[in-house]
C-alpha cells in the first residue's frame, strides 16, 4: 500500500505541474479530438447566434407592424429611360 500511495502522490504532483492551457480546447495543445470538438462547437454556437439575431429582428419587425409603427416602403414608380433594341 505504501508503494501505491506514493504512485498516487506522484501522479497528483504531475497533474499540479501541468499548465492550464493543456486543458483548454482549441489552443493547440489538446489532442485532435478536442480540437475537432471545439471547432464543431464554435461553428454550432455561431449558427445559433446568427439564427437568434434573425429571429429577434423578425419579432421586432412584427411588433412594429402590430403596433402600427411599420416603416412605410417607398413604392413610387421610377421613370427609367427606354432601352432601344437594335438588331445590327
Amino acid at each position: 500500500e505504501d508503494a501505491s500511495s506514493s504512485r498516487i502522490s506522484i501522479a497528483n504532483k504531475e497533474k499540479q505541474n501541468i499548465p492550464i492551457k493543456y486543458y483548454l480546447p482549441g489552443v493547440g495543445y489538446g489532442d485532435a479530438k478536442q480540437v475537432k470538438e471545439y471547432r464543431s462547437l464554435k461553428i454550432r454556437t455561431d449558427s445559433i447566434e446568427s439564427a437568434l439575431k434573425y429571429k429577434d429582428r423578425y419579432l421586432d419587425d412584427l411588433r412594429k407592424v402590430l403596433a402600427g409603427n411599420a416603416v412605410k416602403l417607398d413604392t413610387n414608380k421610377l421613370d427609367l429611360p427606354k432601352i432601344e433594341n437594335s438588331n445590327e
